[in-house]
């Protein structure tokens, strides 16, 4: 695997068994991703977008291939290791934001660096602060996810993300419940992120979003097929 090559998919399957019942969810699935690359994958419901995000983000194993994240084989390894891989590489972006509503804003973006345990509190704090002026938001920081508005809440979920410093950003339908105002906010937000040189995979029915990734994919049937790039997206 080349250095440049921050993650590669080899013929990645998955399948689901239920009793006698067999359902292909991907079929053989190959995917480079280049580091400091935006894709955006696109596709109908049950097409297998959220199967494959949960592969690349270390949350399931495929039934065969292989998926090397930096260079190692995550395909077999135990559910430790996987933990840490995510905790340490991976940023996770939802839909549904999972705030945690108990905590403050720097606390929400801080929570990641408990699990990996590689900052102390004072350094999380800082590093929170940074993000936070960096994202425009440095003045909720103790506000509580209630009082926020989506907009807020989704830039939120997006420090939360960059605080560890992750090699690889995944976002699913990250505008997903906003308003077209708010989610062109975010939109643009994204592109700045990615300017920076973050690595971003994502998930969108969001044209203006997709529009903006530098290549474009569709998945249908569990199957990837290249949609386009710089500009173009399927509709």
């Amino acid at each position: 695997m080349s250095d440049s090559r921050i993650l590669e998919l080899e013929n990645v399957s998955k399948v689901y068994k239920t009793g006698d019942v067999v359902f292909k969810a991907l079929g053989d699935v190959s995917l480079v991703v280049e580091r400091g690359q935006w894709i955006a994958i696109q596709g109908p419901s049950g097409s297998g977008k959220s199967t494959l995000l949960n592969l690349i983000g270390c949350l399931d194993r495929p039934t065969s291939g292989r998926i090397l994240l930096e260079g190692v084989d995550v395909s077999q390894l135990d559910d430790n290791r996987l933990a840490e891989i995510r905790g340490e590489k991976i940023g996770f972006i939802f839909q549904m934001f999972n705030l945690i509503p108990s905590l403050t804003v720097v606390e929400n973006i801080m929570l990641p660096t408990y699990f990996t345990k590689k900052l102390r509190k004072t350094d999380a704090k800082k590093r929170a602060e940074e993000i936070m002026k960096r994202l425009g938001i440095i003045h909720l920081r103790d506000r509580f996810p209630s009082s926020l508005s989506g907009g807020e809440t989704q830039r939120v979920a997006i420090a939360r993300a960059l605080i560890n410093e992750p090699s690889l950003i995944l976002a699913d339908e990250p505008t997903g419940n906003l308003d077209t105002a708010t989610g062109s906010e975010i939109a643009n937000l994204f592109k700045d992120i990615h300017d920076k040189g973050e690595t971003i995979i994502l998930v969108t029915h969001d044209r203006e979003l997709a529009l903006k990734a530098e290549k474009v994919y569709e998945l249908r049937d569990g199957r990837l097929k290249t949609g386009g790039s710089h500009g173009s997206v399927i509709v």
